[in-house]
Order: structure tokens, then C-alpha cells, then sequence
């Protein structure tokens, strides 16, 4: 694991990451909602995600390939 800009745990080889400041914790019956403001975003280069939309498998691509 590495550290991220504010000093959070980040996984290694993720294809994004966020770091966020908590603002507000709610109890809502059985649940905790938890609201963040995000305070750094870390992309890959080279992104190996599977994702799952419009009925279908898809890869994340990077942002230099979205171009």
C-alpha cells in the first residue's frame, strides 16, 4: 500500500482513487451514511478495471487513450 497525498492508505495498481474529508456521519436505521468532500483523485496510467454498464462488459481506458 501506499500513501496518498493526505497521508490515506491507497491500494496499489488501482485504476483511480480518491481521498475525501469527512463533512458529515448519519445514522439512517440500519446504515451509516458516511459524506465526504474529495480532497485529491490519483488516476493510472494504465488502468485495468472491468466494468459493467448498458448491459456489458467495458475497460476503463486511460485518459491519454480516451483522447
Amino acid at each position: 500500500m501506499a500513501a496518498g497525498a493526505g497521508g490515506q492508505p491507497l491500494l496499489s495498481g488501482a485504476a483511480a482513487s480518491c481521498e475525501c474529508n469527512l463533512k458529515t456521519a448519519l445514522l439512517w436505521e440500519t446504515h451509516h451514511v458516511l459524506i465526504g468532500q474529495v480532497s485529491a483523485v490519483q488516476l493510472s496510467d494504465q488502468p485495468d478495471a472491468l466494468l459493467y454498464g448498458q448491459r456489458g462488459y467495458r475497460r476503463a481506458v486511460g485518459i491519454h487513450e480516451a483522447r
